[in-house]
């Protein structure tokens, strides 16, 4: 039984280490930070400078985003 919580303990530990995900959507009325969201729908982008509520995409009403690949 100990062994059982010790190696779930373990588990969840590694988990705390390992580095953040970025979500893969964003959904309006979610917050976001600066970057540029890209409409899953109709592909209009959608810049932020500064952080801020996402609003439905202005060309064709769509809720869902995915942020635009940044090209390094």
């Amino acid at each position: 039984m100990f062994l059982s919580v010790a190696d779930r303990t373990r588990i969840e530990l590694e988990q705390f280490q390992a580095p953040p995900r970025l979500p893969a959507e964003y959904h309006s009325g979610e917050i976001t930070g600066p970057g540029t969201l890209v409409c899953t729908k109709c592909g209009r982008q959608v810049a932020f400078v500064t952080t801020g509520e996402i609003e439905p995409c202005p060309e064709c009403k769509n809720i869902t985003f995915q942020r635009a690949q940044t090209s390094q």
